[in-house]
């Protein structure tokens, strides 16, 4: 079966993301901590909120917070 999600480019913090999943099903949306470094955002906008959270495989990892990012899509 072909894989029915929908990519979009999106700029957030005003730095182009190429693949942003569009999924309104999801109530979890995550950035990794890399990308969050790469976009230069002051850790201070982080509200310290760690959740625990396991994947599908049983492996538990935990966030290190969460945000508001300002998303923009289109001209």
């Amino acid at each position: 079966d072909p894989d029915p999600s929908l990519f979009i480019s999106a700029y957030i913090w005003d730095i182009q993301v190429r693949r942003v999943m569009i999924d309104g099903g999801t109530s979890l949306n995550i950035v990794s901590s890399k990308s969050f470094q790469q976009m230069n955002i002051p850790p201070s906008c982080m509200c310290a909120n760690p959740t625990m959270l396991r994947s599908f495989n049983d492996a538990i990892t935990s966030t290190l917070g969460t945000m508001i990012l300002n998303i923009h899509v289109g001209p």
